[in-house]
């Protein structure tokens, strides 16, 4: 039934598919800019750790799907970024950028 959208078998590797392409073009984005891997590795650490800090307050949604964090809400936020991200010239540029 899947371990982040309970209840959503389908729903749910849907937006877990849109959730993690949306992450990679910001990660990637990251990595591009910075040439360092180390920058994806702590921004992908603090991504898992921001969640699992605010289950751990006690932050537990009605339903996942819709949520904020990992939901349909979470991924329209994602994509607006990754629109912008993706308008930047440095996707558009010929051969591997980093060092």
């Amino acid at each position: 039934m899947g371990y982040n959208y309970p209840g959503h078998p389908l729903l749910g590797l849907l937006l877990m598919a849109l959730y993690t392409t949306g992450l990679a073009i910001v990660l990637g984005y990251a990595v591009l800019n910075s040439g360092s891997v180390l920058l994806l590795t702590y921004l992908h650490a603090l991504n898992n750790q921001v969640v699992a800090f605010i289950v751990a307050l006690g932050f537990k949604p009605h339903d996942p799907a819709f949520a904020f964090d990992i939901g349909i809400y979470g991924m329209i936020t994602l994509a607006i970024a990754a629109f912008f991200i993706l308008r930047d010239p440095i996707w558009r540029s010929k051969g591997n950028s980093l060092p």
